[in-house]
């Protein structure tokens, strides 16, 4: 009796097993080949999370850290070789970085002693100032320019030596941070900034019309959704289901990060201007009463901060593509609205402290005869005639200056 029981019970349940074994499969099976189709359409898709090349499975020169106070940079003390994602230029790279992500051969906070009749310039700005196209550091701006020079300045017994504290994706008020932490220690003579690119592009382009810097949205969007006290409404009554799995945990974090990541940058970027008490201004609006006197102020700050020593403007070129682009997207941009904002900084800064300020539109001088190694980031041959016209101004407005202030650090 005990035996046929256990053969109706087992043959009823092998029945009921085998299509819940088989619709099991079938559910598996098609949850891995929607997840691969998704993950396939992922492919090219540019991720909203911040940092650059975050997506890639191993750490790039490109994959970004956070430092604070001045933001993000590089990768530090990296030896990248092989083809440079997203650069337009075709060169077999072979870069290194330093320090902190600078391009420089030695620690900022421990520099090497300063060379009779040497004269030092604290050289800054973002990625195309950093030296991003260049197929090796000695091809890089900084590089042309101390080579450049010291052509000029050799005959007179003068060393000069250019210090690169340039940093990708950052505005020029990360700059005077970063010059502030780590600049004075350098004993520079003079200030370089060749920047204006990102006094553009970072406000609008990446922040939405808003004063913070590079990604500075992405990770204010990331501790608002860690908040117990921020959902979105389509996520709500998982809150009042689960409440302390969806308040305390990181899985509940995790749900809101995935299903709703544009919710929270919104609100990240409407809670950001509110505090901030920023009016939402039209593009134009913005550089006007906004961005360009935080550019102004920023360089400022680096003049009194230095004691007042030559500061000189090199305004970044781009192709002209870039800036069609911008005004594609903001249709109330001025007319020739980045050679304005140019001359709108000049007349902001000149003068101000003292008369050691010099200014040259490098943009202008390519902008009707674009050359394929002339943009945001500069190819080998980009680097080096951008440097040769810097080198050439610097030479003329303040000679003087190098020579004598050179004599002084004997």
């Amino acid at each position: 009796m005990s035996q046929r029981i256990y053969a109706f019970v087992t043959t009823r349940a092998l029945k009921i097993i085998k299509p819940l074994f088989l619709y099991t499969a079938i559910v598996l099976i098609s949850v891995v080949i929607t997840l691969k189709c998704y993950d396939y359409y992922l492919g090219d898709k540019i991720p909203s999370l911040p940092g650059i090349r975050i997506e890639s499975t191993e750490r790039l020169l490109q994959t970004l850290e956070l430092f604070p106070y001045t933001g993000w940079h590089m990768q530090a003390n990296f030896h990248y070789t092989g083809d440079m994602p997203w650069e337009p230029y075709r060169y077999d790279y072979d870069v290194q970085s330093g320090p902190m992500g600078f391009f420089i051969e030695f620690d900022p906070e421990n520099p090497p002693p300063k060379q009779a009749n040497e004269f030092r310039i604290l050289y800054t700005g973002g990625s195309g100032a950093q030296g991003w196209g260049a197929q090796t550091n000695e091809h890089m701006l900084h590089k042309q320019l101390e080579n450049r020079l010291n052509e000029l300045y050799a005959p007179k017994g003068v060393f000069v030596r250019v210090i690169n504290m340039a940093m990708g994706s950052t505005v020029t008020y990360q700059n005077f941070i970063a010059l502030n932490r780590w600049g004075h220690s350098l004993e520079g003579d003079m200030i370089l900034t060749y920047s204006g690119r990102n006094e553009i592009w970072v406000p609008l382009f990446h922040e939405k019309v808003s004063d913070t810097h590079y990604y500075f949205t992405e990770l204010n969007a990331l501790a608002m959704a860690a908040r117990g006290s921020e959902f979105p409404p389509g996520l709500a009554w998982l809150r009042d289901l689960f409440p302390n799995i969806m308040t305390r945990t990181t899985l509940g974090y995790a749900l809101k990060i995935m299903f709703c990541h544009e919710y929270f940058l919104n609100r990240a970027r409407e809670s950001y201007k509110s505090s901030r008490g920023l009016p939402n201004l039209s593009a134009q609006h913005f550089l006007d009463e906004v961005g360009i006197p935080f550019y102004i102020h920023s360089i400022r700050s680096i003049k009194r901060d230095f004691s007042g020593i030559p500061i000189m403007l090199a305004w970044q070129a781009q192709n002209p593509s870039e800036l069609d682009h911008l005004k594609g997207i903001y249709s109330d941009l001025e007319e020739d609205y980045y050679n304005r904002m140019y001359e709108k900084v000049c007349s902001g800064l000149d003068g101000y402290m003292n008369a050691t300020w010099s200014f040259i539109n490098i943009h202008k001088i390519f902008e009707n005869d674009p050359k394929p190694y002339i943009g945001t980031h500069l190819g080998n041959e980009g680097h080096k005639v951008v440097a040769e016209i810097i080198a050439d101004k610097l030479s003329k407005d303040f000679d003087t200056e190098i020579s004598s202030r050179a004599v002084q650090n004997k």
